[in-house]
């Protein structure tokens, strides 16, 4: 076959860095967004209303564009979704949805308690004192504590809830880390269900597998 020309590789090669493939473009957003999340995102303590967003201090975020901006409620706003979705959103918004439907009224803790509640009430105490906190989310400032407070404040009397998490990376990575732990185990091909399982048994071999 021909050669390629050296000049011609080089301008094939210049113009892929120049136009750059859809998926790293959505990769290099992802990392932006990813940075701007763990730099400037923060859970409040409490939930907060609109007329107290004036109040909350800016703090500067310089883009990798060089723009930089001054970050106020939306860095709490954000956040603040993941503990009440509904009362999130602005005002405006809240007048478009059913509040009556579980995804907009319900928040980590809510979730967490409705979990539980599908759990034999014998051992609900003992799930309120093992919550296992993983993911990258869960590094925002003020997550662990406002969870730790939602939660004390609504679960039963008498009940006492313990937050169990790793610190840093190795929280950001846990279930990857997990997994990893048991695909080196010796019992781990026993655990294994297969595809043909699944499709022959459906979602009642996997309860029957795990229970």
């Amino acid at each position: 076959g021909t050669k390629e020309d050296p000049k011609t590789k080089l301008f094939n090669y210049k113009t892929k860095a120049i136009n750059p493939t859809t998926s790293y473009k959505n990769y290099k957003i992802r990392e932006e967004l990813r940075d701007f999340h763990e730099h400037i995102s923060q859970v409040s303590d409490t939930q907060f209303d609109d007329g107290s967003l004036t109040h909350i201090p800016t703090v500067p975020y310089e883009f990798s564009t060089g723009y930089e901006a001054n970050i106020g409620a939306t860095r709490f706003q954000t956040p603040g979704v993941l503990f009440n979705p509904a009362a999130s959103l602005p005002s405006t918004g809240r007048n478009l949805l059913d509040l009556n439907d579980p995804k907009y009224n319900m928040g980590i803790s809510e979730l967490i308690m409705h979990s539980v509640s599908k759990c034999d009430p014998d051992i609900h105490s003992h799930l309120y004192n093992n919550i296992v906190i993983s993911g990258g989310t869960t590094l925002i400032p003020g997550f662990v504590d406002r969870l730790q407070n939602d939660l004390t404040s609504k679960i039963p009397v008498g009940m006492k809830v313990r937050l169990v998490y790793a610190s840093g990376q190795e929280r950001r990575h846990s279930s990857w880390i997990g997994g990893s732990i048991l695909g080196c185990l010796g019992a781990f091909q026993q655990m294994w269900i297969s595809k043909q399982e699944y499709e022959e048994s459906g979602a009642s071999f996997v309860e029957k597998k795990c229970a």
